[in-house]
Parts: structure tokens; sequence; C-alpha cells
């Protein structure tokens, strides 16, 4: 049984009160009347969900249904952090200690850049 630490109720919980629902720090489309259909669907329904360091998006579906972010570890299916979306991603990275470049999905990599900047 996995445990997922809910930074809401701020306590671990059972995996299955979650559903994974996406990729975090994703980025919209600026203008989505203009986007293809094709490019929405992809927006939508596809994520990286790369090798390695992953970003996702989880809502509680049986309580409180808010939604949160986890970094999760696809190899090994180690959750490395949970947070709330207003929570500042950057420093929750610089205190995982974990490099940049492990790093494999490009959303959040621009976003760090960005602030770097």
């Amino acid at each position: 049984m996995l445990y997922v630490r809910d930074p809401y109720l701020n306590e671990m919980r059972d995996q299955t009160e979650y559903h994974i629902r996406s990729e975090a720090h994703k980025a919209r489309p600026l203008e989505p009347s203009k986007v293809s259909d094709k490019d929405w669907g992809d927006y939508i329904f596809f994520f990286a969900n790369t090798k390695g360091i992953h970003f996702e998006r989880w809502v509680n579906f049986t309580g409180h249904r808010k939604w949160f972010n986890v970094i999760r570890n696809t190899v090994t299916d180690e959750i490395l952090a949970t947070y709330r979306p207003d929570e500042d991603v950057k420093k929750i990275i610089a205190d995982l200690g974990i490099d940049k470049k492990d790093i494999k999905v490009s959303g959040v990599l621009k976003k760090l850049k960005k602030k770097s900047s």
C-alpha cells in the first residue's frame, strides 16, 4: 500500500483516496479558442510521464476534493514531495536537493529558468 502526505490535511493518507489527473506546471495555451482540436486534446489528455523525476497534479476525490502537486520518481514510484499549488516549487526543489538537470518536465524547467533570470 502506498501512502501520500496530503498537504491540506498534513497527514499520511491511503493512495486510493487520490487520482493522478495531469502534469503539474503545464502551461495552458494563452488563447485556447485559437488552438486546434488536436493540440487542445494533446494538452488535456497527454503528459510527459518521463522516466525519473516527474511533477504531477493529483486530486483527493473521496474527501476535500482539492488539487495538489506531487513530485514523484517514476522509476521507483517514490513520492519525494507533495505541495499545494500556492507553494513555492523552486524552494521545494532546493530543499529536496534535486538538481535541475534531473527534472525532465519541460514546463517546470522553463518556469524555473524564468524565475532564476
